[in-house]
């Protein structure tokens, strides 16, 4: 009985590999030709700077896009601080739905 009511966000599966978001197609496909596909960094095992390199290029767009990323860094998304990815992910969200 105690299964069936657990807290919605005691597993959030925002850092399980299929559950991995991709800001930089995420913000092509709100705004279109926003980031170039050349810039971003792609292979099957990247390394830390490269996946923090391509969270900053993903940040860096999202404010040219008109989001509010006051504090946040590649190393806030990379830990996974899940208001700070949703609040981010609402904000793409409402950019595309105005857009």
């Amino acid at each position: 009985m105690r299964e069936r009511f657990r807290s919605p966000t005691a597993h959030f599966p925002l850092n399980t590999a299929p559950f991995k978001i991709n800001f930089s197609k995420l913000i092509n496909f709100a705004v279109p030709d926003t980031i170039d596909n050349r810039a971003i960094n792609k292979g099957a095992k990247l390394s830390v700077f490269k996946k923090h390199e391509n969270l900053t290029l993903a940040i860096k767009s999202a404010q040219a896009i008109g989001c509010q990323v006051v504090n946040m860094d590649s190393h806030v998304l990379s830990e996974g601080r899940k208001h700070i990815i949703l609040g981010l992910l609402w904000q793409i969200i409402a950019v595309r739905n105005a857009y």
